[in-house]
């Protein structure tokens, strides 16, 4: 986004009608747009993901429509499990919210499904424990990053190692490596 945008769209945001209808146009727009580019990142055209989410091509095409579906949590918990992703929902402030719609590009809106980021994970797993955030010196700085405590750190790593001996039970691969709490810090 260019400053100049920034700068107008910041004018704009400061009056409460705007930034309700600037939410809720990006809702409108975004979540189609983004089930096309999940869609079309595995080479699905719409029957086929009909087919794979037991509907009929024509929810699929209305899902799709920019501005026309509502949809509901569980509906698009069904179509995160079609695509093998997670479904993040959540409240953020708007300095938040702005940053994750600076880019939105197709490519930008791809996300892989579990089974192609498994062998990423298992080499994260297999090197210095996983890797939760970018350059994070310790397991605290990476809990930190995420916004974890250390026992929903540890939940993870565990249903994370169930995953991956699920995936490969003879492998001799180490699991994640135990996590310590950061030293003052209560679990």
């Amino acid at each position: 986004m260019t400053h100049g945008f920034l700068s107008s769209l910041l004018r704009k945001l400061q009056k409460k009608e705007f930034r309700d209808a600037y939410a809720a146009d990006h809702l409108a727009v975004g979540i189609p747009f983004q089930i096309r580019a999940l869609r079309k990142q595995r080479g699905w055209n719409q029957a086929e993901l009909a087919r794979r989410w037991k509907k009929q091509q024509s929810w699929v095409s209305e899902i799709e429509r920019e501005g026309k579906a509502s949809y509901t949590i569980a509906t698009l918990s069904e179509l995160a499990a079609v695509f093998d992703v997670a479904l993040v929902v959540k409240f953020v402030p708007y300095s938040r919210f702005l940053k994750e719609y600076e880019d939105v590009s197709e490519s930008a809106l791809e996300a892989a499904s579990f089974e192609d980021e498994l062998p990423r994970l298992k080499a994260e797993v297999e090197g210095n424990g996983l890797a939760i955030g970018d350059g994070a010196e310790t397991e605290a700085e990476r809990q930190a990053m995420v916004g974890l405590s250390f026992s929903q750190v540890k939940a993870l790593r565990d249903a994370l190692n169930r995953v991956l001996k699920e995936n490969d039970p003879l492998s001799a691969s180490p699991h994640i490596n135990d996590l310590e709490p950061a030293s003052g810090s209560k679990q």
